[in-house]
């Protein structure tokens, strides 16, 4: 099967999916090309480790504004050594 592409994009990384997305709202036809998988360490580790500790500090946000809707709950503690293992687990499931 032949098919004529208006962009060829080399590298599926942040940058190359960032283009991909732009031309593909002004109706443009994009291909990728990409060695391994699309996101490439940004999309994989990095969203991984800078989106654990904030959701840790969210969730025991959540956790201690519960008394304001009459849930009571024990004050709760994170255990950054635990969401670090988190994170390690998730990036060996990964890879």
């Amino acid at each position: 099967m032949k098919k004529d592409f208006d962009l060829l994009i080399i590298g599926g990384g942040s940058a190359g999916s960032t283009a991909a997305r732009f031309e593909r709202q002004v109706d443009l036809s994009v291909a990728i090309v990409e060695k391994s998988r699309l996101g490439e360490d940004c999309t994989w580790i990095g969203y991984t480790l800078s989106k654990t500790f904030p959701r840790a500090a969210k969730s025991a946000y959540t956790i201690r504004d519960a008394a304001r809707f009459s849930v009571i709950a024990p004050d709760p503690a994170i255990d950054f050594k635990s969401a670090l293992g988190r994170v390690n687990s998730a990036v060996q499931e990964t890879f």
